[in-house]
């Protein structure tokens, strides 16, 4: 009789350390991630946030442009005027979208 009640004890002890690690943190915000406390942190990620963001945007836009450059470019003959095959020009269209 005693070990199943030392049995009970042991598995009513672990249902309450369980219960413990699944309680929410409230260190984390929305997301999950560690919640910014300090306002020198939460200015440094703004900034950090003004300047990256805008850069991606650019980028992105600018790889825009060059996929359907190349596709007009295409369209004008470019192929003829480099002595392109058709398989050098998708390996040069396929480099660029990749990269």
């Amino acid at each position: 009789m005693t070990q199943v009640t030392a049995m009970m004890d042991d598995k009513a002890s672990m249902s309450h350390v369980e219960k413990a690690c699944l309680e929410p943190s409230t260190d984390v915000d929305y997301s999950g991630a560690a919640a910014k406390q300090s306002p020198e942190e939460i200015r440094l990620v703004r900034k950090l946030d003004f300047i990256i963001l805008p850069t991606l945007w650019v980028m992105y836009w600018f790889n825009y442009l060059d996929r359907n450059a190349i596709t007009v470019a295409r369209l004008d003959g470019m192929e003829d005027e480099l002595g392109l095959s058709s398989v050098e020009y998708q390996t040069c269209v396929s480099i660029l979208f990749v990269g």
